[in-house]
């Protein structure tokens, strides 16, 4: 029952939003399908994600890799969070956003926006119906559009990228490196502060345990002020990124 009030929650607080989003696109205006796909694909995406997590510690178990040969506590989290959250889950919504791309041909850098934003959003309904079982969900609220950050970063760089190549601009891979490294180094840092912190975990020693809950308090306020200033930003300069063309006239 919690889990479906989370999962409630989420699109409660996120679908208005991606609602104003949607109408903030000066140039045209999307379908119901362009606007409906991209959520149900990310989704979609968590089984994605299943597959990458069970294939990556296949494949460690293989090689040899675990957490458990790291001895020092911020590495250790910095590793979990890389390989069970920053890399698998930003590049589960990225195939879900190349589907998308390739399906609804966006036509300009705000439709390769509002596609994040779909994807990112369906992609946090069945997270937060995942992980909403408990009271200890709810201190995720304050940070539940983090998804929408990371996707809009990502989706924005690779429409931007489109756009040069269409206006006869080659410097595009700076923007594609962009595209994919920042949201998962973002995505690692505010996981390993948070949900893989070495305060949360058992038999480390007072200091740990100190040092881990005053990081992970500054970067959840530090999260939560962020993704307030960057959607707000980003909606601002709806006008500027619709007038962008990705596609050739």
């Amino acid at each position: 029952m919690l889990a479906l009030i989370q999962m409630i929650l989420a699109l409660i607080i996120l679908g208005p939003i991606y609602r104003k989003f949607i109408k903030c696109e000066t140039t045209n205006s999307i379908s119901k399908k362009q606007a409906i796909v991209p959520v149900i694909l990310g989704i979609v995406s968590v089984v994605i994600l299943f597959a990458f997590t069970i294939g990556e510690a296949v494949l460690f178990r293989l090689v040899g890799i675990s957490k458990d040969n790291i001895t020092n506590p911020a590495l250790k989290a910095l590793f979990a969070a890389f390989t069970v959250a920053g890399f698998t889950e930003e590049i589960s919504k990225l195939i879900m956003m190349l589907i998308s791309f390739k399906a609804f041909k966006p036509k300009n850098v705000y439709e390769y926006i509002l596609i994040g934003f779909g994807v990112s959003m369906g992609f946090t309904l069945f997270e937060e119906f995942l992980y909403g079982a408990g009271l200890t969900s709810l201190f995720r609220i304050p940070t539940m559009a983090i998804h929408v950050v990371f996707a809009l970063i990502m989706s924005k760089n690779i429409g931007l990228a489109k756009h040069k190549k269409v206006v006869g601009d080659s410097g595009t891979l700076p923007l594609y490196l962009k595209a994919i490294i920042i949201p998962i180094a973002l995505h690692t840092i505010y996981d390993a502060a948070t949900g893989f912190n070495p305060a949360f975990a058992e038999g480390v020693d007072e200091v740990v345990v100190g040092i881990g809950v005053l990081v992970a308090f500054i970067v959840e306020v530090a999260a939560t002020i962020i993704q307030i200033v960057y959607i707000v930003r980003t909606g601002k300069n709806a006008g500027k990124y619709s007038s962008m063309q990705t596609v050739s006239v």
